[in-house]
């Protein structure tokens, strides 16, 4: 019986496929630098704080709805929307909306400024600190 069985594979010739092993390699190298995703994760989720911060703070004064008309300014792209656009959507004037965005930007650099002095030593630090989180959200993937 011993001497009937079968190795492993069944008595067919296995061979190892290096160009699938190559292509796993190369693919596993143009993964992004865990450090820089590591990083580029801590700014995202700082800002994401700051910005539940931020909204906290208008529902607490009944402007959860003049919040969420003017958060798209926050973003980067924030210059593709007119302020015309949202005054005529909020019933404000296009100056008024510009008023409350340059307020809510302020507010929102405040509140980023803030959380990070709890997070470094110094305040001498936080100007460095904010370099360096643009800097983690700029690096690619």
């Amino acid at each position: 019986k011993k001497a009937t069985r079968q190795k492993r594979g069944g008595g067919k010739l296995r061979f190892l496929d290096f160009t699938e092993a190559d292509k796993w390699v190369l693919d596993e190298s143009t993964v992004a630098d865990p450090d820089a995703e590591f990083d580029r994760d801590w700014a995202v989720g700082l800002l994401q704080q700051v910005l539940d911060r931020l909204k906290v703070e208008y529902s607490e004064s009944d402007k959860t709805g003049l919040f969420e008309s003017l958060s798209c300014y926050l973003s980067a792209d924030s210059t593709q929307r007119p302020y015309a656009t949202t005054a005529e959507a909020t019933g404000l004037s296009a100056g008024q909306v510009k008023v409350y965005v340059h307020r809510l930007r302020a507010r929102y650099r405040e509140l980023l400024e803030l959380e990070i002095a709890n997070t470094v030593g110094s305040q001498d630090l936080v100007e460095d600190e904010l370099r360096y989180l643009f800097a983690a959200l700029n690096t690619s993937n």
